[in-house]
């Protein structure tokens, strides 16, 4: 009998699945969405290519507008019911929020044919590459650099634009040089290989790796391949992946945070074994990279088991950090948390999203035996966060996918000067996480019929 794990007022308790108890909690990110009745059912009716369609314009409307390099929030005017008012507040460059932005983007050109889509997505892409000073990197994580890089990918794939393909090629170069050991005292003749100590977090933290620097290094270097069929980028995805293997992952389907490792990359200090559900969906994406490449039958059955349990460890709710809700015997995916409720770092929010782009992919595995199990986790998300995740279908995201947005829901503090006591406002990262999980559906959609 399979478990679920809720947390319920700091306690965990154990839910089976044939038999779910479900209970009611005043505290938010804490809540039965059932509200105390088990047969409670939605019949959602809904073309979800029409409800993509919607979800993907307004994210290039009200949050990518013209002639600006990034909007973080909108605000909504609370006397206008909830309308929005054309008041934007612009941040700083986030190479990570604005490469998943351009991704719903394409994915909508996709899906669509649309081209609105695709000069979007480029006009966007080249407002970001001249705000961050004429580059595509992001010299504080070669994470960000590399989700830049997927993009690219998937920019040049759609457009067979050259100068794409070879901004990533450059992204690549750099990612490769950081993970090559410079170990000192070796054969001469016995070169370095790319991806054995693993990609470091940035040049100025040579020491820490993580899952998130790694596993999109090897989704990178596995679509770089496919543009250019160049085969050192498999064998560095391989590479990378047996790092993976030796350091940030365990037999649970566990993936961590961190690694600290000596900057040779040969001695571990201290790991971090927080999960994220980022992490978790990367995992199957970097799994699911070398699967479909694997000419060996007992590999390409290694992959697809580690992607399996990397999905299963989120899926059922075996992770610390990610709270979530009970609707329809699955979770609903609450944002990554750092410290208190209250306090959401933005990025974080972004990280359901990837989880279920990556989901999506393995429910894509006709051979899987598992697929019914994830399709239908994903749909119950998909269904709570259209049902009770917005205002009136204006596909306007808050924080958490079984609740529209609310007055104060991004403050940390009791502070009445805090301007976002008495605003609601929707942040360009919850509203991507949004935005990715109904592109997800629409397209999974498309492909059943």
């Amino acid at each position: 009998m399979k478990k679920l794990i809720v947390t319920m007022k700091n306690k965990l308790l154990l839910l089976a699945l044939s038999s779910v108890s479900l209970f009611s909690c005043s505290i938010k990110d804490e809540t039965d969405i059932y509200h105390g009745s088990s047969d409670m059912t939605a019949n959602l009716n809904l073309d979800w290519n029409t409800a993509a369609n919607k979800c993907s314009k307004i994210l290039s409307t009200d949050f990518l507008p013209d002639n600006t390099y990034f909007c973080n929030e909108i605000w909504w005017d609370m006397a206008q019911g909830g309308d929005k008012q054309e008041q934007f507040v612009k941040g700083n460059v986030s190479l990570i929020a604005q490469s998943q932005a351009i991704d719903v983007l394409i994915d909508a050109y996709n899906r669509t044919g649309t081209n609105d889509y695709l000069s979007k997505a480029e006009s966007i892409l080249a407002s970001v590459y001249a705000a961050n000073g004429q580059s595509y990197m992001d010299n504080a994580s070669y994470a960000n650099s590399e989700f830049m890089g997927i993009t690219l990918l998937r920019l040049y794939t759609a457009s067979k634009n050259d100068a794409y393909l070879t901004a990533a090629k450059n992204i690549f170069a750099v990612i490769t040089e950081a993970a090559t050991s410079k170990q000192s005292g070796a054969d001469a003749s016995e070169k370095p290989v790319p991806g054995a100590i693993g990609v470091p977090v940035s040049a100025s933290q040579p020491d820490m790796r993580t899952t998130l620097s790694n596993a999109t290094a090897v989704i990178f270097a596995e679509k770089l391949f496919n543009a250019t069929n160049d085969q050192s980028c498999l064998d560095f995805a391989s590479h990378i992946f047996s790092f993976l293997e030796q350091n940030l992952f365990d037999g649970s389907g566990q993936a961590y945070e961190s690694v600290n490792m000596d900057e040779l990359g040969t001695t571990i200090q201290s790991q971090d074994k927080t999960s994220y559900s980022a992490s978790q969906g990367l995992m199957i994406g970097a799994s699911l990279a070398l699967y479909n490449h694997s000419s060996d039958k007992d590999a390409k059955a290694q992959y697809l088991k580690y992607a399996n349990l990397f999905a299963q460890f989120q899926v059922y709710g075996s992770y610390s950090t990610s709270r979530q809700i009970i609707y329809k015997q699955f979770p609903v995916f609450m944002p990554d948390y750092v410290a208190l409720p209250g306090a959401v770092d933005r990025s974080l929010m972004l990280y359901r999203g990837i989880f279920f782009r990556y989901l999506k992919d393995l429910i894509g595995i006709s051979d899987n035996t598992e697929t019914k199990t994830y399709r239908i986790c994903l749909d119950n998300n998909v269904e709570s966060i259209w049902l009770y995740g917005q205002e009136n279908e204006s596909c306007l995201w808050g924080t958490r996918w079984y609740e529209a947005p609310y007055t104060g829901e991004y403050v940390s503090s009791t502070d009445v000067s805090d301007p976002y006591v008495s605003k609601k406002v929707v942040s360009l990262e919850a509203e991507v996480a949004g935005a990715t999980l109904v592109e997800m559906k629409a397209e999974l959609s498309k492909n059943k019929n």
